[in-house]
């Protein structure tokens, strides 16, 4: 079961520490095995050296023997190393003829019972190794030439077993400091690793709600800068998400103290001044009114709302998007008459679609009632029309709605589809209108939601809304929506 990082003990929890042990954990490893690769390799330098040496010490008595009877390792060899060589010569029974250096009883016996016979010298290195106190030697071999039948032994203390030990001692002095270095090095690279974690640790304890412009603003392109600039443009989402959801309270509030103050005023002129039911009347009428105003925008709102969470359910079923925006045209006709339009639906074939007939209906109903309300009193004419476009592999339904209205500037359009946006030249207009035609039926635009709701039901079938405008000629809003393939 993996270990909890809250069950370590509080030092281990920080991440510094446990990057500094990985890194000591990991030297130490190398350092084990680079001392075993330079072990394996002293030792066997070491040996053959010793075993040149003494090969060679060997020859040179051999020659220097046969030619005087006398041993003079001392002057063959100036290793001082090797002052401690010593030289055996042996008959073929084994009776010891000649000795040089420092020799015991007990290596003269060992030595004896390892000699090889001369004529039957397979391997000249002696198979037991004798010792004279803590010293251990080697011993080689040779046998004088024919027919002396006589075996010179060379023998040289074991000086590849003290560079073994002078390793050792070397790695057990420098290991626990390069260990300890190691160890050093790797907390200052974890903590300097670790900065700019710690910088966007304190920067998001210093952002609150009301102040989100912090940035980290990291000038790095390894992963930790990946990570502070997806944390800077996290920042920025949640600012704009802030911004948006501040402005739209703000709107919405606004929206709704218009109505209420209209309500508060009519209330108390019925009280203080209406006498007959004429009066009343009127009073109750224009409650209603701002009443059904209210509701219709708290739907909207919560319509909004409910697609934000996508909670807003769509029945979708087979629909004949043609069907759908002829109905709709069919219902704003007598507006279009009483805002002095011309409401002219054009050709639509059968554009089979997979939608929520009520949302569609809306959707077309809004951007129609929007032509209306911005062409009245400037321009006479508003065209419905649709079609399909196939391509190689989609194929879509269009519905155009294009009138020659006042039209809307540039700038505007970006913000076209924000809740509550009402741009300065869309503003005007409509409530010229409405104050000469009145709202249509279910009328959002007055707050500036319609378009949302528009572009939110566009995108929840797959589709799209683009707009194209010039100010003085009129808009043009087309919406495409994916066609179901034919049965």
């Amino acid at each position: 079961m993996a270990l909890s990082v809250l069950s370590l003990p509080g030092p281990f929890r920080s991440v510094r520490v446990r990057l500094m042990l990985w890194y000591l954990v990991v030297m130490a490893l190398l350092l084990l095995a680079f001392c075993g690769i330079l072990y394996g390799v002293v030792t066997q330098v070491a040996l053959r050296n010793l075993e040149g040496n003494l090969r060679t010490t060997a020859q040179e008595s051999v020659t220097t023997y046969e030619r005087s009877h006398q041993l003079r390792v001392a002057d063959l060899s100036t290793d001082p190393l090797n002052k401690k060589m010593v030289v055996l010569v042996f008959n073929a029974r084994g009776e010891m003829l000649h000795t040089q250096g420092q020799l015991t009883p007990a290596m003269i016996w060992q030595i004896q019972q390892a000699l090889p016979v001369p004529g039957e010298m397979t391997d000249r290195w002696l198979r037991s190794s004798a010792t004279a106190g803590p010293t251990e030697y080697r011993f080689f071999a040779e046998a004088l030439p024919y027919p002396s039948q006589e075996v010179l032994v060379v023998g040289s203390p074991r000086t590849d077993q003290l560079v073994v030990q002078y390793l050792f001692l070397g790695m057990g002095l420098a290991g626990p400091s390069i260990l300890l270095l190691a160890a050093g090095c790797g907390y200052w690279l974890a903590t300097r690793a670790m900065r700019p974690v710690r910088l966007m640790t304190q920067t998001a304890r210093e952002i609150e709600e009301t102040d989100l412009s912090r940035r980290l603003n990291l000038q790095s392109h390894d992963e930790l800068g990946e990570l502070a600039s997806t944390f800077d443009q996290m920042l920025s989402r949640l600012e704009a998400a802030f911004k948006r959801q501040r402005q739209f309270t703000a709107d919405a509030s606004h929206e709704l103290r218009t109505p209420l103050s209209i309500i508060t005023l009519a209330v108390n002129r019925g009280i203080a001044h209406c006498h007959t039911p004429e009066e009343y009347l009127q009073v109750l009428q224009t409650i209603q009114m701002e009443n059904a105003r209210m509701s219709r925008l708290v739907n909207d709102l919560l319509l909004l709302a409910r697609a934000d969470g996508e909670q807003a359910g769509l029945k979708k079923e087979r629909v004949d998007l043609s069907d759908v925006v002829l109905e709709a045209v069919a219902r704003l006709l007598p507006f279009a008459e009483q805002c002095g339009i011309e409401l002219v639906p054009g050709e639509f074939p059968a554009l089979w679609v997979s939608g929520d007939q009520a949302a569609l209906t809306s959707l077309f109903s809004n951007l129609i009632e929007n032509a209306l309300k911005y062409t009245a009193g400037v321009g006479d004419r508003v065209l419905v029309e649709g079609g399909c476009e196939i391509g190689e592999e989609k194929k879509r339904a269009w519905i155009r709605i294009e009138d020659n209205g006042p039209g809307i500037a540039n700038h505007h359009l970006p913000s076209l589809f924000e809740r509550f946006y009402r741009g300065d030249a869309a503003r005007s207009v409509p409530q010229r209108a409405t104050e000469e035609t009145g709202d249509a039926p279910g009328s959002a635009t007055s707050y500036g939601l319609g378009l949302s709701i528009v572009q939110w039901i566009a995108h929840a079938h797959g589709g799209e809304v683009c707009v194209q405008s010039e100010v003085g000629h009129g808009s043009r809003f087309e919406v495409r929506l994916p066609l179901l393939d034919h049965e």
